[in-house]
């Protein structure tokens, strides 16, 4: 095979930066320090820079809540999750609660997302059948909470689980803001599986999970059946209104 020709004005350019490469002046080490130092300085700027901004944003995010969620009573119950974390409000004192949903089907379609709260609401239902609020806070996949599909499930299963719920909003965090108790949640399980993988325990399933990680987790887990699933698929009608300029919505709420 014959050698490729190199085109004579790129052999130039190559030989030209190759003259300058072996002439330039070597970087005294004082001046590579220095250097270095001016780098450094820049960098932390750039950083002070973002956890500002970062901060900013946060307290943005967290006034536009303050001002358009419904005010919160006694009875008021706010799931931060579909299926991780949530926080109520009873009798002028918060409680923190962990939880968590298991099912076999992989699907996280936002039928399945409701199938997994679906146990969760109604034992709340059971607990503190006067409740009057709910609020969801949530990030904001559209697969999953930002479509019709969840607004349907949200004005229609509250009311129908809790009969005196009076106001209902679903709200989506920034991106990359709002998710920290749901990813510790899951985060802890994951670990406390490894951990029993590790003792030679095998983890085959749903329920072997949740009987498994009952015994250590204080975290309240429960198998959702996969007919369930299959079940709330077939109820999402086959036709629903379009949300007009969903992706920009940054709240849903609903009211009798």
């Amino acid at each position: 095979m014959g050698k490729s020709k190199v085109p004579k004005a790129r052999k130039q350019r190559i030989q030209n930066r190759e003259r300058v490469r072996r002439h330039r002046p070597r970087m005294l080490q004082s001046d590579l320090e220095l250097k270095r130092v001016k780098n450094r300085e820049r960098y932390e700027k750039k950083k002070e820079n973002g956890y500002r901004q970062r901060k900013q944003l946060l307290a943005k995010t967290a006034h536009y809540l303050d001002d358009n969620t419904p005010p919160v009573s006694d009875n008021e119950v706010l799931p931060r999750s579909s299926s991780s974390a949530s926080s109520r409000k009873l009798a002028g004192r918060k409680q923190n609660h962990s939880f968590c949903s298991i099912n076999d089907n992989i699907d996280h379609q936002t039928y399945a997302v409701w199938a997994h709260l679906n146990k969760f609401l109604n034992d709340l239902s059971v607990e503190l059948p006067n409740i009057n609020a709910i609020n969801f806070f949530s990030d904001k996949p559209t697969s999953q909470y930002r479509n019709r599909v969840n607004i349907y499930f949200l004005l229609n299963k509250i009311p129908e689980i809790f009969k005196n719920v009076q106001t209902i909003s679903w709200n989506y965090s920034a991106s990359g803001h709002r998710k920290g108790p749901m990813d510790a949640v899951g985060g802890t399980l994951n670990r406390d599986t490894d951990r029993l993988v590790l003792q030679s325990l095998d983890i085959l399933s749903a329920t072997s999970f949740v009987r498994n990680l009952s015994k250590k987790s204080k975290v309240k887990l429960w198998p959702v059946p996969t007919s369930e699933v299959e079940f709330l698929k077939k109820d999402v009608p086959k036709k629903l209104t379009v949300v007009p300029n969903i992706m920009n919505l940054h709240q849903i709420t609903g009211s009798k």
